[in-house]
């Protein structure tokens, strides 16, 4: 086994096995194996431990422990347990290429980066969100096109002096902020003057949504988009960009219904709501 210098935190809920399978197998295959994987099972029924270790422990070391429901309490307590000096943190169902962490760690050495973000594209290398053709530092405004939770990569002894994610924050929180934890963290680092870097280059893997499930994306327009309104209270946005922000949903909304199509104006009047709300929550975010 090569020196660990990353550590894959991967909270897992009732996956799919053979999407959790290309996840695993495009780890197996990357160029360098300077990593490990922490699985940490929320799951009703658990993963199958023994098939796992069976098929991919002589590539890569893997670790498994168990956490009550919320990812971003799943991923902290996944955190405790690195070995790596940095962390990364795959969905089970994205997936990397085969050079990915040589990539990665050719920028991490090169630039001596302690918070990197990149972009995450499908197969064909479409962006599966607005992500920044151009590398550069982030600041509050750019940062939500250049990060998502599977393109973040943390020094661990940052991550813990930021005392990782906020678990009032991300799926299974238990809160009405049930997303958003993955621009969360980058947005306090900056606060507290820590330099975030984005490169585009390096790459995760990951089908588009859009694409995938309508309905998943109208619940997520629902529900995500509080936490967008939340942190544009949270972190002192002029009023100016958060008007603007709406302002295009808005726009949205009469462009799809002029062209019938329901499907997206339904998409852009729940994700304008959303936002709206989450900024006049005034920080009550129990559900």
């Amino acid at each position: 086994m090569n020196h660990i210098k990353y550590s894959l935190i991967l909270a897992t809920l009732n996956p799919k096995l053979n999407l959790l399978l290309r996840l695993l197998d495009s780890l197996s295959n990357q160029s360098i194996k300077n990593f490990e994987l922490i699985v940490v099972d929320q799951s009703t029924q658990p993963v199958n431990k023994d098939l796992i270790n069976n098929k991919y422990s002589d590539f890569f070391n893997i670790y498994f422990t168990t956490s009550k429901k919320g990812l971003s309490r799943a991923r902290n307590l996944g955190a405790r347990f690195a070995k790596g000096e940095f962390l990364l943190f795959p969905d089970d169902d994205c997936w990397y290429d085969c050079d990915f962490f040589y990539l990665l760690t050719k920028y991490v050495n090169n630039e001596n980066n302690k918070i990197l973000t990149f972009r995450a594209a499908n197969d064909q290398n479409i962006n599966i969100a607005k992500f920044d053709s151009q590398p550069g530092l982030c600041d509050k405004f750019n940062i939500w096109r250049r990060v998502s939770s599977i393109s973040l990569c943390v020094k661990k002894d940052i991550f813990e002096d930021l005392s990782g994610f906020d678990e009032n924050l991300g799926l299974g929180s238990g809160t009405l902020t049930g997303a958003c934890e993955d621009i969360e963290l980058p947005l306090r680092a900056m606060s507290l003057n820590l330099s975030v870097k984005y490169n585009p280059v390096i790459v995760a893997r990951h089908d588009i949504p859009m694409q995938r499930d309508y309905n998943l994306v109208i619940h997520r327009a629902k529900t995500h988009m509080f936490s967008v309104g939340y942190l544009y209270k949270k972190y002192n946005y002029p009023l100016s960009f958060i008007l603007f922000s709406i302002s295009k949903n808005i726009a949205g909304i009469l462009l799809y219904t002029f062209r019938f199509n329901k499907k997206m104006a339904k998409y852009h009047y729940y994700t304008a709501l959303g936002k709206i709300n989450g900024y006049l929550s005034n920080d009550n975010i129990k559900n």
